[in-house]
């Protein structure tokens, strides 16, 4: 019984793991490739405005592969 109890408590935290990795990871990817990047160009110079709760939004709503399981796999490093 204790053996079924340390599985299912396994189970569940690989779970939450592999769901954060690939959040991080798809925040990661997004910023690496600028999708929610705002720019400013002031004397040729770049200049970026970041507010924080207009680019956690974003960066929560983009998808930039098109599976989580691709993000699992980048964000543990197998690709």
């Amino acid at each position: 019984m204790k053996i079924y109890i340390l599985l299912i408590i396994s189970l569940v935290a690989n779970v939450w793991f592999s769901f954060s990795i690939i959040r991080l990871e798809k925040f990661h990817y997004s910023t690496k490739i600028g999708i929610c990047s705002q720019q400013k160009f002031i004397d040729k110079q770049i200049l970026r405005e970041y507010d924080e709760t207009k680019m956690y939004d974003c960066l929560s709503k983009s998808e930039p592969r098109t599976s989580d399981w691709w993000n699992l796999l980048y964000g543990l490093k197998i690709l």
